[in-house]
């Protein structure tokens, strides 16, 4: 670990978009202003695509390009977060001469943070490797050629294309769809070979990866395929856009949501990481919450308004032969009502953003724990595996989230389990778990059956009522519109019960209940027995059985997803 971090991202932009940088350690040097002029016009055409995204460049500070890309970041003001391969003064002896090794101390001390990978064989390429693995986008001042050894610039651009696995990856199922990304090539000569074309500006996409596509850098907003891989930064834009707008009114929510998962005196003795994962659920909760506030009031308007709409009509057309003219007036005026809360609900994206943010805010709550816990999975490598589509921005926004925490690693994830910390996890997350998913299963299952019961109730009354009236009574009798309105209560009841998902949340919260319960007997039974592997063994099956279930939830309940502007 080195200097400590300094500040990263604005508190009200807090999911950067991170861009990796690989490229040839020899450049000439009559073209470094040029490249200088490329890179910074790169950098600044990225910032003004996504204006509530703050950048953060990943670079290992080689000789060459990695360092010439990180001079111009920081001259743009962007944060640098530095992956050495090596320790700082086994990674200095590679350098070529005193002046070198200056430079790097310079850009350095000028890092936002820097830490250590863990040790692997050098052949791997560690560092390109991690940019490649955990960056957005690769900027790669690259010629084009063949790969010269496993850490040469040719290999990192074929890993984020190929979304080939690191060796700093976990194990994954081989069935899973790999996460890979588009590559930004300046093409670049070298000292020792010249290249046609020098500076064009390429667009790589993985979905081409076997062949390079010129595209000129003003036009890759508008090239077919990489609106599918900018869909998902564009997500993380309008969540941070989302957080700004709301970040002064949602200060109590924020801290809330963070003393409900740890009192504020225990918070302050948490390690940093756990401590930034900490912060960062506490802005995906108060954000999700608050969409969840405008989703139920948007759901509860329209019923409402559906209903005045119904009583409306049904009333003018039972007074006759003169009705009043503010019936059919309230009747329009209702039904125009309901209309605009349907437009701006479905518009706003409202209802997937509370989903969206949900999800984004468990799987930090499942990252949080197991790095208290001290397991190495990263949540990121586990989380909505199976549903690659645009939900894949709340995957890449727990990745990068983890970037600016990384530098006490050592701290948590290559130590021992500790007991006080296990203890910690089974008190605070699987007891709370298991104790949550029961009174939510009980609290959903009530409202379900209140649903069922008065829809039911409402439709037996209206049915054999307008029955007996069709016999008995004269069609022009109002009973008649307060039957015929108790049948549309029903069904706009059972609609609002099926919208909310109360009985399948009572059910997936009932499941959840039981597999947390078997787990805090489980862990407990062996921090009891001094069993502390296997009490980690069973906190990491219970964070992968909170993933599954949250990435099912979130299929379940999401509705067609409203396109980002611009996207």
């Amino acid at each position: 670990m080195h200097q400590p971090a300094k500040q990263a991202v604005s508190a009200s932009r807090p999911l950067p978009l991170v861009v990796g940088v690989t490229g040839h350690r020899d450049l000439r040097e009559q073209d470094r202003g040029q490249l200088v002029a490329t890179v910074r016009q790169i950098l600044l055409q990225l910032k003004a695509d996504y204006p509530h995204t703050s950048l953060v460049l990943l670079s290992a500070l080689a000789e060459g390009a990695d360092r010439l890309v990180a001079q111009v970041a920081l001259d743009l003001g962007i944060l640098l977060i530095v992956p050495l391969p090596r320790p700082v003064q086994e990674y200095k002896q590679e350098f070529t001469s005193d002046e070198a090794r200056a430079e790097f101390d310079r850009l350095l001390h000028r890092a936002g943070r820097s830490f250590d990978l863990p040790s692997i064989d050098a052949r791997a390429g560690s560092a390109g490797a991690y940019i490649a693995r955990n960056c957005q986008i690769l900027l790669a001042l690259w010629d084009g050629g063949a790969a010269e050894n496993a850490s040469g610039t040719a290999e990192v651009v074929r890993l984020k294309l190929g979304g080939a696995d690191s060796p700093l990856d976990a194990p994954r199922n081989p069935l899973d769809p790999v996460d890979s990304g588009p590559v930004c090539q300046v093409v670049t000569p070298r000292a020792s070979v010249p290249v046609a074309e020098p500076f064009t500006v390429r667009l790589l996409l993985p979905e081409q990866h076997s062949r390079q596509v010129p595209v000129p850098y003003h036009l890759l907003s508008k090239h077919k395929a990489e609106k599918v891989h900018r869909r998902i930064v564009r997500r993380m834009d309008r969540f941070n856009r989302d957080v700004g707008r709301h970040w002064d009114g949602l200060a109590g929510q924020r801290q809330q949501s963070m003393d409900h998962v740890f009192a504020p005196d225990a918070a302050k003795h948490l390690p940093a990481s756990v401590h930034a994962a900490l912060t960062y659920y506490g802005v995906a909760n108060a954000l999700a919450l608050h969409f969840q506030r405008w989703s139920l009031r948007s759901v509860r308007a329209i019923v409402l308004l559906v209903m005045a709409a119904a009583i409306c009509y049904h009333v003018y057309s039972a007074l006759k032969p003169q009705p009043p003219l503010w019936l059919l007036i309230g009747y329009l005026a209702t039904f125009l009502c309901a209309y605009v809360v349907y437009g701006c609900h479905w518009g706003l994206d409202s209802h997937n953003k509370y989903l969206d943010y949900r999800a984004l805010a468990e799987g930090l709550r499942v990252r949080m724990f197991w790095r208290l816990a001290g397991v190495k999975t990263q949540v990121a490598d586990r989380y909505l595996s199976k549903q690659h589509s645009e939900m894949d921005w709340i995957r890449q926004a727990i990745r990068v989230w983890t970037i600016p925490a990384h530098a006490d690693t050592g701290d948590l994830e290559f130590h021992r389990p500790d007991p006080a910390r296990l203890q910690l996890v089974l008190d605070r997350w699987v007891k709370y778990q298991r104790d949550y998913f029961q009174k939510t299963a009980r609290s959903n299952d009530r409202r379900a059956l209140v649903c069922v019961v008065i829809s039911s109730g409402f439709f037996l009354l209206a049915g054999f009522g307008l029955a007996i009236v069709k016999v008995f009574i004269p069609t022009e009798d109002p009973l008649l519109v307060v039957l015929t309105l108790t049948l549309v209560a029903s069904a706009l009841l059972q609609v609002y019960s099926r919208v909310l998902g109360y009985s399948e949340q009572a059910r997936q919260y009932d499941r959840m209940q039981k597999i947390f319960a078997r787990g805090a007997a489980l862990v407990e039974k062996h921090l009891k027995a001094g069993e502390l592997k296997q009490a980690q063994e069973i906190i990491r099956d219970l964070g992968e059985e909170a993933l599954i279930e949250n990435g099912e939830w979130l299929l379940l309940h999401r509705s067609q997803p409203v396109e980002v502007p611009g996207a």
